[in-house]
């Protein structure tokens, strides 16, 4: 049975421009379907890599959402007045 999946155009480039590497240096010409399925494979028999892989680039894209979220609100503060918000000293 085939499932169709959805991908970014920038995956999918990826994807054509690794199946092109892959026939250069091998002279394999896969389809992309089989490509996922070796990519799939390397990464359930490699998962803790592969877990540690999904991690560091999950925690970047959060620290990413997050500097976006910061905004200048034109208000000059200093390290003195922070500390006396934050540990609630006059």
């Amino acid at each position: 049975m085939v499932t169709t999946i959805k991908v970014k155009d920038k995956t999918k480039l990826d994807l054509e421009n690794l199946r092109a590497e892959i026939l250069l240096k091998s002279n394999t010409k896969l389809t992309l379907e089989e490509l996922q399925d070796y990519l799939i494979s390397f990464a359930i028999d490699n998962k803790e890599s592969f877990f540690e892989y999904v991690m560091k680039n999950f925690k970047r894209k959060n620290y990413e959402k997050m500097k976006e979220a910061i905004k200048d609100w034109g208000i000059d503060t200093s390290n003195i007045d922070v500390d006396s918000v934050i540990y609630d000293n006059p």
